[in-house]
């Protein structure tokens, strides 16, 4: 089997990230100048601490610290997928995601435009192929098992991501056929949660944001 896996490292933004010392004046400027409505901001160290939001810069006095209104934003492990950076997109109306190296130190940042390009590009493009989601317990994922269920239909597995939660794991899967109907009622009756997101076409903007529009709801994150 296959694993494709599109990394983000290569994707960071020239974005340099406000000080805890710099104003929140100073960090309005670099939002409206870059054309984001967050910026990260690192310690003295170099190491990232959080978000500042514009939303919280406005209610605030410009000349005040960045620190004292930075928000808790998840950054995202320099081996993170698309599909990782997606999930924490889910969860806040941030234009970026910070990246940060094992020790935590800031070494980028990526967009959420550029983000939903590369997802779109492992989930929806390339020659044949649907995609296909499933959510299980953390207990009952077995891939071995997912994988013979589907090679039953007379198709093939891709390409796999997986993302884990507490309570589900969360299977997105690329087939070998554009026709997801019938691995998803296979799916089905061996007591899986199935969705299909679409035949693999031709990934122009308005299928890369149908694609997108359609994971972010199946999450419901």
């Amino acid at each position: 089997m296959e694993r494709r896996m599109i990394s983000l490292s290569q994707q960071y933004l020239d974005v340099a990230p406000i000080l805890s010392g710099q104003t929140v004046r100073e960090a309005l400027e670099v939002m409206e100048a870059e054309g984001y409505n967050c910026v990260p901001l690192t310690g003295t160290d170099g190491r990232y601490v959080g978000m500042v939001r514009r939303a919280a810069a406005l209610r605030s006095e410009p000349s005040s610290r960045c620190s004292d209104i930075v928000e808790e934003a998840e950054p995202l492990n320099a081996d993170m997928s698309p599909l990782d950076a997606l999930a924490l997109f889910a969860e806040n109306d941030d234009d970026l995601l910070a990246c940060v190296d094992r020790h935590r130190g800031f070494v980028g940042a990526v967009s959420r435009k550029e983000t939903l390009r590369l997802a779109a590009i492992l989930t929806a493009s390339g020659p044949g192929g649907a995609t296909i989601g499933v959510s299980l317990n953390p207990k009952d994922y077995s891939l071995t098992r997912i994988a013979s269920i589907v090679e039953q239909c007379g198709v093939s597995i891709l390409s796999v991501t997986t993302e884990r939660r507490r309570s589900e794991t969360f299977l997105l899967m690329k087939i070998s056929s554009t026709e997801a109907t019938a691995v998803c009622e296979a799916l089905e009756r061996h007591g899986y949660e199935a969705y299909a997101f679409g035949e693999a076409e031709a990934a122009d903007e308005s299928l890369l944001r149908k694609n997108y529009d359609e994971l972010m709801m199946y999450l419901s994150v």
